[in-house]
């Protein structure tokens, strides 16, 4: 149905922090590649807030520059399953200052 709706564009502008750390890492499962998952920080202690993300290369390679702070990494991709679990504590990756 035609409702005569005028669309608008509006232009906004995305600036990046320029952090001087990463987390990095490659996604595997049984010990093999997962190209092109999805790789995601989330805060380690706001019930898994999304932080930011990168998508993995061809090998399961990864980079996510991050602010320090302490984070929980997870993954997604196709034809794998991301089980979610309360953490211990132990797969907390955390990030210290530096460039």
């Amino acid at each position: 149905t035609d409702t005569n709706a005028t669309l608008e564009q509006a232009s906004f502008t995305v600036t990046q922090p320029n952090l001087g750390q990463a987390v990095t890492g490659q996604v595997t499962s049984n010990g093999q590649p997962v190209p092109h998952a999805l790789v995601g920080l989330l805060h380690s202690t706001f019930h898994g807030e999304f932080i930011r993300a990168a998508i993995a290369d061809a090998n399961g390679n990864y980079s996510i520059q991050a602010a320090p702070g302490e984070y929980l990494v997870g993954s997604l991709a196709r034809g794998h399953i991301h089980g979610m679990r309360e953490h211990t504590g132990t797969e907390i990756v955390k990030v210290a200052s530096g460039a």
